[in-house]
């Protein structure tokens, strides 16, 4: 049995909480891009699977964000100037 120093039961200690973190991070973008991609299918229509691609990449902010804004949504065009507005805005970051 190999020897494990204090240092090393700390990394990996910081490694599994940071593993953790992520992966709770990660779920909660994935179940916000599901429940806003839903609500826009309901909202809007079916819609071409590159913009439905862009809605799983956002941030959770931005998932959030775009949650607010489809309800004033009408077209797949409002979506699609919306998504444009974000990649403008991750420009200027």
């Amino acid at each position: 049995m190999a020897y494990v120093t204090s240092f090393e039961r700390l990394g990996i200690k910081k490694g599994r909480e940071e593993g953790i973190k992520e992966g709770i991070k990660e779920g909660q973008q994935s179940g916000a891009a599901e429940i806003v991609l839903r609500q826009l299918k309901r909202k809007i229509g079916q819609f071409p699977p590159e913009i439905e691609q862009q809605i799983s990449t956002l941030t959770l902010a931005q998932l959030e964000d775009l949650g607010d804004h489809l309800l004033s949504f009408s077209t797949l065009a409002d979506l699609e100037i919306w998504l444009q507005l974000q990649k403008g805005d991750s420009l200027d970051s």
